[in-house]
């Protein structure tokens, strides 16, 4: 019996999408390689466990570093994860006057530069004395991110049918009770979406602690590199770029296991009736 078997064309087109993709993932990991190997110069894979078992007054520092990332990058998502899906939910199914002016407004507010804004914060922080908190970190970290939050979930609710929230009246639900049980779930998709990209850009940020904080002890893993540069030997550049390596796998662990549902959410498309 002769098999028969499909063999797919692939155009030009395809072919040099694939070859600016491939280019693109070349110029992405050429750099986190070249780091790698930087960090085993001098004294190889001692470099890591200069870098861990690091010291300031009995206390390592590293992984104090780590803490406070998680702490700063946790309470974000948190709090972004929370209003944004709630603003989202009102800017798309609740009808009431300037709804769309509203919206408009504080999604403009993401083009403007992080930059200028953060002298205000910083200012507006000292008034509120949170100098120096994590809470001095947090804040803006959420104001910078939830505008994207925002649209990111109220354009998934936008294809979610009416229809569910009429049945859910009629079944007896109030507008909190058909957020939380009815539309959360529909949109748990974008919801991973959202976790995924603040996280990156949550985790990743150095100006924020940078600028907010000024005691040690507060400091998160993107000021790593900057501190161990100043506290080891400037000429010793391997735990400067192990301490880069560092900070990298995190991300890099998070997204390989969250890399299906950040596709599934990305290719889903609106809920039918």
């Amino acid at each position: 019996m002769k098999l028969l078997h499909k063999v797919k064309k692939y155009k030009a087109g395809d072919w040099l999408i694939l070859l600016c993709l491939i280019l693109l993932a070349v110029i992405w990991i050429v750099p986190l390689v070249n780091s790698f190997f930087l960090s085993l110069k001098g004294n190889g894979l001692v470099n890591y466990q200069t870098v861990f078992t690091f010291q300031i007054k009995g206390q390592y520092f590293l992984p104090r570093m780590f803490f406070n990332s998680i702490l700063v990058v946790g309470g974000s998502l948190a709090i972004i994860l929370v209003f944004s899906s709630l603003a989202a939910y009102a800017f798309s199914k609740l009808k009431f006057r300037g709804r769309n002016f509203l919206f408009i407004l504080i999604l403009s507010f993401y083009s403007i530069p992080v930059i200028s804004i953060l002298l205000p914060i910083s200012t507006i922080e000292r008034f509120l004395n949170l100098k120096d908190t994590y809470f001095a970190m947090i804040i803006p970290m959420v104001a910078i991110n939830l505008p994207l939050a925002l649209m990111i979930l109220k354009n998934f609710f936008d294809t979610i049918p009416d229809s569910f929230i009429e049945a859910a009246t009629i079944d007896g639900s109030n507008t909190f009770t058909t957020f939380f049980y009815v539309l959360l779930p529909m949109v748990s998709p974008a919801v991973v979406n959202v976790l995924v990209v603040v996280f990156m850009l949550t985790w990743n940020d150095y100006t924020i602690p940078l600028m907010f904080n000024s005691v040690q002890s507060h400091y998160t893993l993107t000021m790593a590199p900057g501190f161990f540069n100043l506290a080891l030997n400037k000429s010793d550049i391997g735990p400067l770029f192990a301490s880069i390596i560092v900070i990298a796998i995190p991300t890099i662990i998070f997204y390989i296991f969250m890399q299906d549902k950040l596709k599934s959410g990305l290719t889903a498309g609106g809920i039918k009736e």
